[in-house]
């Protein structure tokens, strides 16, 4: 056994005793062999060494070749859904491959269109577009006026940031690589309409750099589209001979140790490195090793707790509980240990960052999740008060700096702890922000706060269970990936069943309908709807019977049944002016006049414009020139004397302010 056994604890370096990857390192080479295939998408169960690949080839391949290379962790909420933040992160990484000029006029660039974009977001407001009536959620977003206008102004934004990225790419070295790392987390939003930017900015790159490669790592199999160039290796676990090999290039020659540590921990690649660092250490025997395999004990809990039991001060305190963090930083950090008497030097915070299962994720550090998962569920058995009193710090912390600073990380931060804290507290703040994000089209922050819910989805009640998978379809519908939002209504419907709340069943059928007609799927659409019609029905919701009619109006409209869709539209209409929902009747009168017009009734559609666009105008909804272009159609008349037609339209309504001509 190497001196460095006497250590009281070793930290072991996943870079020189790099083992079990040779295949992936050869895969590497050889994209530099053809132009295609150029991307080598590495995938595997957290923990089984995507990262420590990439810290491999960095310093093995990259920097002794002198090869440009940038690296963008996909696994932290603002980087997996800001495109502003990916092309930053990736355009600073290459900063000293650039000329100066070439990349301050990038940095401009963006500057300028982000600031445009914000500016141009903060001026489309509606007040009435998140309906409700005795707890019924989101009405038809997807077929929202102003969704679309919002889309149109992020897609423009989102154009111009990617010719900018690929004028910036076309000054890059002969070789450069590109390392995307967490890929699941971009995955797992179902953002198809990012990903696709993405990978389309990263192809128009490759066209302008041919020797432009990327490796993404990612823990789900990959979904990218086959014209890529993709070759992809599945990073399964260790074989007991990997297992082996690990503990010769260690010199840990315990005969049958490496064998045990093997079956123990199933060969999980951070267990076995976790194994490891205990052999080396001296501090792990054969027959402590095939004890714990007879005792049936938690491999990832048992090695953890016997590390710890290693480390030197601070590490051995703080530990156990800065593994039960969402995420930390160094001032973070001794602030929320201050308590328990534990500070953290810059050295001693250096030395945390290099044990395997401490990970960097853009600007804050944490625990692997399998260590984050075994402590969470170790310490609300063995210490559920101290663990209540730690959430509440960590809570108190974030909302004081959310207060302070008004930073969208502390306000996540604060959300999650105060969902282990409170459940029913932390879910009416959650959903105030929630209809905050879809008033002010914050499309990211609306993503995050999904994402909280997913993470304190098993610390709240089956009926909040139930509204979070329907949040969570949908945002899938907003990002138009049908098939996310499907799954998550289903999920959510199975949920709104087990709780008996048959207003939440009917929202989401009704809601499954909406995906069912956008993918055509009519008949689909139509059980769908007819289920959520009765429901509503039974519950005495006028507003949801009122919504399903509106949805039915365009699908009989889509099936060319255009008197089945005129008398749709017309009940939707009569329900709607009866609860007083005149931004629903605005609604219903514009998709009314197309059924009118295809009837032959021109003129009865154009009544029907022209008192959507008195309402529009009367209570501002911002999709008002929607309505005017409708009209402008119909009418038929040149656009000078079409401009006096809504003057005169106006003048009687005392309305002529809102005049403002066709544009």
């Amino acid at each position: 056994m190497p001196k460095i056994a006497e250590a009281p604890f070793v930290i072991f370096d996943p870079i020189k005793y790099f083992t079990d990857r040779e295949r992936q390192v050869q895969a590497f080479d050889r994209l530099w062999h053809n132009p295609s295939p150029w991307v080598l998408f590495l995938y595997g169960m957290s923990g089984n060494g995507k990262s420590t690949f990439m810290r491999y080839v960095i310093a093995t391949r990259c920097r002794p070749q002198k090869l440009a290379y940038t690296q963008l962790y996909l696994d932290s909420p603002e980087a997996a859904t800001d495109r502003f933040v990916m092309a930053a992160t990736l355009a600073e990484g290459l900063r000293e491959h650039l000329p100066a000029k070439i990349f301050d006029r990038f940095e401009q660039q963006r500057n300028e269109i982000l600031a445009g974009l914000q500016n141009q977001r903060a001026n489309l407001r509606s007040t009435q577009i998140v309906k409700a009536e005795a707890g019924a959620t989101i009405r038809d977003v997807q077929q929202d006026a102003v969704v679309r206008l919002a889309r149109e102004l992020d897609e423009t934004a989102y154009r111009r940031l990617a010719n900018a990225f690929v004028e910036l790419a076309g000054a890059l070295p002969e070789r450069v690589v590109f390392f995307l790392d967490g890929y699941e987390a971009l995955q797992r939003t179902g953002d198809r309409g990012l990903s696709g930017w993405l990978w389309n900015v990263l192809e128009r790159c490759q066209k302008h750099c041919p020797g432009l490669r990327v490796v993404v790592g990612c823990q789900d199999a990959p979904q990218l589209p086959i014209d890529y160039g993709v070759v992809d290796d599945d990073l399964a676990p260790f074989q007991c001979s990997d297992t082996q090999q690990l503990f010769r290039n260690l010199q840990i020659s315990v005969p049958q140790l490496a064998e045990a540590v093997h079956k123990f921990t199933q060969g999980h690649p951070l267990l076995v490195a976790m194994a490891a660092q205990e052999a080396l250490a001296g501090h792990l025997t054969l027959a402590e090793i095939r004890q714990a395999i007879d005792d049936n004990r938690r491999a990832e809990e048992w090695l953890f707790q016997r590390v710890i039991g290693r480390l030197p001060e601070p590490h051995r305190s703080a530990l156990p509980w800065l593994a039960l963090l969402r995420r930390f930083n160094h001032d973070g950090l001794n602030h929320l240990l201050a308590p328990r008497g534990i500070t953290f030097s810059e050295k001693d915070f250096r030395v945390l960052q290099q044990f395997s299962f401490v990970r960097y994720d853009k600007g804050w550090w944490r625990c692997h999740d399998l260590i984050r998962r075994t402590q969470q569920r170790y310490y609300k058995e063995a210490q559920p008060q101290t663990t209540h009193a730690f959430y509440e710090g960590c809570w108190q912390y974030h909302e004081g700096r959310w207060q302070a600073k008004r930073q969208e990380a502390d306000r996540l931060d604060a959300l999650y702890y105060l969902f282990l804290l409170s459940p029913e507290r932390a879910y009416v703040s959650w959903h105030e922000a929630l209809l905050e994000a879809k008033q002010n089209w914050r499309r990211e922050f609306w993503g995050e706060l999904v994402k909280v819910a997913d993470e304190a989805f098993g610390f709240v009640s089956g009926a909040r269970q139930a509204d979070f998978a329907y949040e969570r379809g949908n945002y899938g519908r907003w990002q138009y990936d049908m098939t996310t939002a499907l799954d998550a209504y289903n999920h959510a419907l199975s949920l709104f069943k087990q709780v008996g709340y048959r207003l939440g069943e009917a929202n989401t059928l009704k809601a499954i309908g909406d995906v069912h007609q956008f993918k055509k799927d009519l008949a689909a659409a139509l059980d769908a709807y007819n289920h959520a019609l009765s429901l509503f029905k039974q519950v005495g919701s006028r507003l949801g019977e009122a919504n399903v009619y509106q949805s039915l109006g365009n699908l009989y409209h889509a099936q060319l049944q255009f008197q089945q869709a005129r008398i749709a539209f017309e009940t939707a209409l009569a329900l709607h002016n009866a609860i007083a929902d005149r931004y629903s009747v605005a609604s219903d009168l514009h998709d009314l006049s197309f059924t009118l017009q295809s009837l032959g009734q021109a003129e009865a559609a154009v009544q029907a414009l022209e008192t959507a666009l008195r309402t529009c105008w009367e209570i501002d909804i911002p999709w008002s020139d929607l309505v005017i272009e409708r009209l402008f159609d119909l009418k038929n008349l040149p656009e000078d004397e079409f401009d006096l037609y809504l003057s005169r339209l106006a003048q009687p309504w005392g309305l002529g302010q809102k005049v403002k001509g066709r544009t």
